[in-house]
């Protein structure tokens, strides 16, 4: 996986928005729901192709999770943003699954003890 530094989370959604990351997710009931489409999309109806983690900060106060999603089935490509005050709740159940299946299947690897 390639590692690129951003700055911040604005730079990551207008890099990713370039590359065709053009829709907005959103977790509901446990669900991933392409906002724009208004679709729920089922845990094999997509891949998380990236995940960039932001821990807290004095200005922030929150850690913030941003996934790249791919939903090839539906040519739909898009962002989810999560933002928490901890591990347990930046990861719905849904999110932390789906990161469990791509880490068992050598799709992503993380070294910095997010999980």
């Amino acid at each position: 996986m390639c590692r690129t530094l951003y700055l911040n989370i604005a730079d990551i959604i207008i890099n990713l928005q370039a590359r065709g990351f053009n829709y907005d997710f959103s977790i509901t009931c446990n669900q991933l729901i392409c906002l724009q489409e208004e679709l729920c999309l089922k845990p094999c109806e997509f891949e998380i192709t990236e995940m960039h983690y932001f821990r807290k900060t004095r200005q922030t106060q929150q850690e913030k999770m941003l996934f790249a999603i791919s939903a090839v089935e539906y040519c739909i490509k898009g962002i989810l943003l999560i933002t928490g005050g901890s591990n347990k709740t930046i990861f719905p159940e849904l999110i932390y699954n789906k990161i469990q299946e791509g880490i068992h299947n050598n799709r992503h690897s993380f070294d910095n003890g997010i999980l």
